[in-house]
This record gives C-alpha cells, structure tokens and sequence, in this order.
C-alpha cells in the first residue's frame, strides 16, 4: 500500500548473524550489490535504543513494505546507514502495512542540550 508512495531507491543488505569472531554478517556480502528497495524518506528526530540499549539521535525515518530488521543495513545516496530500529504499522485486521525504520544518526551522549 505504501509503495505507491515510494519514490526513493535505497540497497539494502540483510544482517544474517555474526561471524565466530562476532563480527556482523551480510548479504549480499559486500563487494556484491546489495538488493533494491523502494523507500518513502522523512524527518522526524528521536531518541531510539539499539539491540545493546545504546540511545541513539535519529533524525531520518524511512517507511517501506521490505522486510527490513534492526541490525541491517541501508545504503543510500552513496553512504551505508545502520538501522537500529524499525516499527511496524499495523492495519485494523492486523496485518503489516509498511515499516517504520529510523536511520542512525548520532549517539545521544555526544548530543548537547538534548532534552528528549
């Protein structure tokens, strides 16, 4: 449904799990092309925590119908971005209509005068 309204293209890779020595493991596995997916980019800052609890600054928000998880990765306008969070939104029946993925932006440590 929201696909209509997708009108960015971004390469996405799939964290599959972490490798014996617990470095994360992708696929397409670079320096292959990761898979295309269409994606609807917004603004809207906000705190978010990522898988070890860390806050995150998360200005970019993307909504998409991929499968899109925490832990993947999105590479867009020539830059590869973590997402450390992704909500999914719900219709009435209680199926999935998009997903909401937040873009890392910056630990909120670093973040000076931030009251959220």
């Amino acid at each position: 449904m929201i696909d209509a309204y997708c009108g960015t293209r971004a390469g996405w890779r799939r964290r599959v799990g972490p490798s014996d020595e617990g470095v994360p493991i992708y696929e397409p596995a670079p320096p292959g092309k990761p898979e295309t997916i269409w994606i609807k980019l917004t603004l809207g800052g906000r705190l978010v925590r990522d898988a070890q609890g860390e806050e995150l600054l998360s200005e970019t928000v993307f909504l998409t119908e991929s499968p899109v998880e925490p832990g993947d990765i999105v590479e867009l306008r020539g830059r590869e971005w973590p997402v450390p969070a992704v909500q999914l939104v719900l219709a009435l029946d209680g199926g999935e209509l998009h997903r909401e993925c937040r873009l890392y932006w910056q630990r909120s440590a670093s973040v000076k005068g931030t009251t959220r």
